[in-house]
């Protein structure tokens, strides 16, 4: 899976890119944390193109979803 780094002041973190990665982001979370509760922030222009995708694919993986 391609990898971008981001090295910013303070911090640093990789973004993974992979075709159909939204619909696998329950399952993607669910690695990192015990908790079933996740808040989605976004904007208005990324939004409306993707929240439903990511409010689905969590759900699916018994996550609460406030957004």
């Amino acid at each position: 899976m391609p990898t971008v780094p981001v090295n910013i002041p303070g911090a640093s973190y990789n973004i993974q890119i992979n075709p159909g990665m939204l619909r696998d982001l329950g399952n993607q979370i669910s690695s990192l944390t015990r908790s079933r509760k996740v808040c989605i922030v976004t904007d208005s222009l990324v939004g409306p193109l993707y929240v439903h995708v990511v409010e689905e694919a969590l759900r699916e993986s018994a996550f609460t979803v406030i957004s």
